[in-house]
C-alpha cells in the first residue's frame, strides 16, 4: 500500500480531480478520509509514513449567504403563525435547525430571556452538539420572549401548568407530535413558504425569496457584526470552535473595523506621550461599514436592524 500511494501520487490525483471540475470542498473531504486512514494505519504500524502530511490542501473559500432584512420581512409576511415563529427564532438566535428541533422548554428561561443550547435532533436522531463550543447560552430579544411565553401559555390551556424549566416537552413538534425532521419540515413548510413569496396580483413587484433555512443563521451573525459586536462575542453566540473560524467566515463583514485598528491602537498607546503621534481624522469622512457589493453574500444584507416582531429589534 505504501509503495502504491505516496505523496506524489496523491498530489497528482488531487490536481487531476481539480482540473476535472471536482469541488474543493468535496476534494477536501476525500483527502481528510484518506489522511485518517493512513493515520490509523501508521498507529498500528501497517505503514511507516502518512503521505497526506506532505500534500497541500486546496483552499476552500466558503461563500456566506444570508437573507436581507427585506427578505426576512417577506418571509414573515406570507408565513402561517407556526412557521413564522420558527423562522423568527432561527433569525433571532442563530440556532442551527437541529438545535432548534431539539430545543426543550426546560432549556428556555423566559424570565431571564435566555436559551440554553444543550442537544440537537438531526438526521432523524438525537446527537451530540457539533462542537464543545456549541453548548452555549443565547439571549432572547424581548419581543421573541413574549411570543414564546404566549406559546407556552397556549400549550398549557386546560392542563396542569408547569414551570417551563421543569418541562421537557419540545418547543416545536411535527404535526404527528414527534421530533421535527429537517427534510419533512423543508417539504411541508419551507418550500411552500418560498413559493408563497412569489409576486401575485396583490404584490406584483414583490421579488420571490430563495435560499435555505441555514441562511437565517448567517443573517443573525451578520446582524451581530453590523451592530458592532466583537469577533469573540459573535463566535460565542454562534457556537463556532474558534474566533479564527468566525473571522475567516465573515471576514468581509467588518473591513472598516480592521482597517482602523492601527490608528485606534496608536491613539491609546501614545495618549500620554504629549506628542501628536497619529494624524487627526476628519470625523465627517468616517465611513460606516456597508454589506453591499461584496464578493459574496452576506452581500445585500442591508445595514439595518432586524425587526422580529413586536416592534423590537435585535442589535
Amino acid at each position: 500500500m505504501q509503495g502504491q500511494v505516496d505523496a506524489e501520487s496523491v498530489a497528482r490525483w488531487k490536481q487531476e480531480k481539480l482540473d476535472a471540475g471536482v469541488g474543493t470542498r468535496t476534494l477536501l473531504c476525500a483527502l481528510h478520509v484518506l489522511g485518517a486512514a493512513f493515520k490509523h494505519a501508521r498507529r498500528f504500524r501497517w505503514t511507516s509514513a502518512n503521505p497526506l502530511e506532505h500534500v497541500h490542501r486546496p483552499r476552500h473559500e466558503y461563500q456566506v449567504k444570508a437573507f436581507t432584512a427585506a427578505q426576512i420581512a417577506t418571509l414573515l409576511e406570507v408565513a402561517d403563525s407556526e412557521t413564522a415563529l420558527f423562522v423568527r427564532v432561527l433569525a433571532a438566535t442563530g440556532l442551527r435547525f437541529g438545535e432548534l428541533a431539539g430545543l426543550r422548554w426546560s432549556a428556555v428561561d423566559l424570565e431571564r430571556g435566555v436559551v440554553q443550547v444543550r442537544e440537537q435532533f438531526t438526521h432523524g436522531a438525537w446527537a451530540e452538539l457539533k462542537t464543545a463550543n456549541a453548548r452555549r447560552s443565547i439571549p432572547l430579544p424581548s419581543a421573541l420572549r413574549d411570543l414564546l411565553g404566549a406559546r407556552y401559555k397556549a400549550l398549557n390551556v386546560g392542563s396542569i401548568v408547569l414551570h417551563p424549566q421543569a418541562d421537557d416537552r419540545l418547543v416545536f413538534n411535527s404535526p404527528e407530535g414527534g421530533e421535527l425532521d429537517y427534510n419533512n419540515w423543508r417539504e411541508r413548510r419551507w418550500l411552500p413558504l418560498l413559493k408563497a413569496t412569489a409576486p401575485d396580483a396583490k404584490h406584483p413587484k414583490r421579488i420571490a425569496v430563495t435560499g435555505t433555512p441555514h441562511m437565517l443563521r448567517h443573517s443573525y451573525a451578520t446582524a451581530l457584526i453590523q451592530s458592532g459586536e466583537n469577533a469573540k462575542t459573535v463566535q460565542t453566540l454562534m457556537g463556532h470552535h474558534s474566533v479564527a473560524f468566525t473571522m475567516d467566515q465573515y471576514a468581509d463583514a467588518w473591513p472598516e473595523a480592521l482597517s482602523n485598528a492601527g490608528d485606534k491602537a496608536a491613539e491609546l498607546l501614545f495618549a500620554a506621550s504629549g506628542g501628536k503621534t497619529v494624524a487627526d481624522t476628519d470625523k465627517s469622512k468616517e465611513s460606516v461599514t456597508q454589506l453591499s457589493d461584496l464578493r459574496a453574500p452576506p452581500a445585500g444584507v442591508e445595514p439595518t436592524t432586524y425587526r422580529l416582531g413586536g416592534g423590537r429589534s435585535i442589535h
